[in-house]
């Protein structure tokens, strides 16, 4: 008897899985502006400073009037990368006033530039602020220089009346502190004209160099103002606790930092930080506190610019260890 093989049931072999080639979530666009410069940036920035300064020292020393130019009364020439030409005193001074103010401008540039830095907050979109401020400061500098030799010296004044050195020295002083010399220009313009109608919504501040009671600061030259705002204490522990505030300016992020003590004297205060924009909420933990004890504290805010303002005075107690 024949028998029939049988033959074995086909098996389903288990579907065999194919890897999908899988797309990465795009990476966000940050705007440049927003980010930080690295460290070659800031490289490239710090040895521009280091070119830009001898240069204008160069030009400064080459355009310099010496006694025996301002002798000669005749046009004199001046020999800068090669190039010589004829140039009169007068062009002289102008050159000089408008080289030690854009001087000036670069250590203003510097210092801000050290400044965050230093606390690890340059951002990209400040960077064209510290070449306009090289500019400011050259024109400046020019404009103080008509306003103080036309209203002091007159029209019959020689370039032998004229002290080169305190000329060149005030125009750097123009070019460092760019604020406090507009500041100047206004009150004379308020001498020579008259003044300018207030609209319904201008703003009125307290006088310059003074602090509100509301804790914003004076408007500067350009109308900048800063507002330092105590907030309140969490998180307080019987020898710890976190301080917080608001800050809110027109101008560069501020630096921060809590007064803080048993009395409204205070005594102590945090180390400062940079706050993350012009208008931020900030806080900064302390630490070492006494147990069942009463605490005073204030928000301070200050700026490269000068802008400072202090927050109103606020209380916590920390619990019973």
């Amino acid at each position: 008897m024949l028998r029939r093989r049988l033959r074995p049931r086909d098996r389903k072999e288990p579907p065999v899985s194919v890897a999908q080639p899988v797309t990465a979530a795009p990476p966000r666009d940050v705007p440049v502006a927003q980010t930080n410069p690295g460290r070659v940036a800031v490289i490239v920035l710090v040895s521009i400073g280091f070119v830009v300064v001898p240069v204008l020292l160069y030009a400064l020393w080459e355009f310099w009037p010496t006694q025996a130019i301002i002798a000669a009364k005749t046009p004199q020439s001046v020999h800068m990368f090669g190039i010589s030409r004829n140039v009169s005193t007068e062009i002289r001074f102008f050159a000089i006033v408008a080289i030690a103010g854009a001087l000036g401008g670069v250590m203003h540039s510097t210092r801000s530039l050290a400044w965050y830095v230093g606390h690890k907050d340059l951002k990209w979109r400040w960077v064209p602020y510290y070449v306009v401020t090289i500019v400011l400061g050259a024109g400046l500098a020019s404009v103080f220089y008509l306003v103080v030799r036309g209203g002091l010296f007159g029209g019959q004044a020689s370039s032998a009346d004229v002290n080169p050195y305190g000329f060149a020295a005030v125009a750097a002083l123009v070019g460092l502190f760019t604020e406090q010399a507009l500041v100047m220009l206004k009150n004379v313009a308020a001498e020579v004209f008259a003044p300018s109608e207030q609209g319904k919504d201008s703003a009125s501040g307290a006088p310059s160099g003074a602090t509100a009671d509301d804790g914003q600061s004076a408007p500067d030259a350009t109308g900048a103002t800063l507002t330092a705002t105590t907030g309140t204490a969490s998180y307080v522990a019987p020898t710890s606790a976190t301080l917080e505030g608001d800050v809110n300016g027109d101008a560069e992020p501020p630096v921060f930092s809590f007064d803080y003590g048993t009395t409204p004297a205070y005594g102590l205060s945090t180390d400062g930080a940079v706050a993350d924009t012009a208008a931020a909420h900030v806080t900064t933990e302390v630490n070492g506190l006494k147990g069942g004890t009463e605490y005073h504290f204030r928000l301070v805010a200050t700026t490269p610019e000068g802008l400072s303002a202090t927050g109103e005075d606020a209380t916590f107690t920390t619990p019973t260890g």
